[in-house]
């Protein structure tokens, strides 16, 4: 079993600081972190969520990755949101970004590599991959993974 996520928007945040070169700046009381680079915004919530094996925090690191990367190179945003939550029986990870939005066309692109990779890799545990966008209001991923019997609560 991995580490329990407790610090998670700290470890995500510096995650994304190594990623993008943002810097830290605002920690707030109920544990979420907003980092800033150039004109670019990130702010990250991490709800409490139970421990689970190293293999699905892997996982949801490279979605997370994968996510990044495709604001990074497509969404010309200027703030993105993460967001990492636990529901009773699954996980839910949620960023949104502020960009010029994804289109249908990209989304079902069979060569958005990203796209495949984010979802081919939720697939691996069962999980679910929804992405939307609107034309200048941004893209939303959101990725959700059941938790195998033994992370579930009884």
């Amino acid at each position: 079993i991995g580490p329990k996520f407790g610090k998670s928007a700290q470890q995500v945040a510096a995650r994304i600081k190594d990623m993008t070169g943002a810097e830290i700046t605002t920690m707030e009381q109920n544990g979420s972190v907003q980092l800033t680079s150039g004109e670019q915004t990130w702010t990250v919530a991490v709800d409490d969520v139970d421990a689970i094996s190293k293999e699905l925090a892997t996982t949801l690191f490279r979605i997370f990755q994968g996510t990044l990367t495709n604001v990074a190179r497509h969404a010309e945003a200027t703030a993105v949101k993460v967001r990492l939550r636990q529901a009773e029986n699954e996980l839910c990870l949620q960023v949104a970004d502020n960009g010029k939005g994804i289109t249908l066309k990209q989304i079902e692109d069979p060569q958005s590599f990203g796209i495949m990779g984010i979802r081919e890799r939720a697939n691996l545990w069962n999980g679910s991959v929804q992405i939307t966008g609107k034309a200048r209001r941004g893209t939303t991923v959101t990725v959700r993974i059941p938790l195998p019997e033994e992370y579930t609560p009884s």
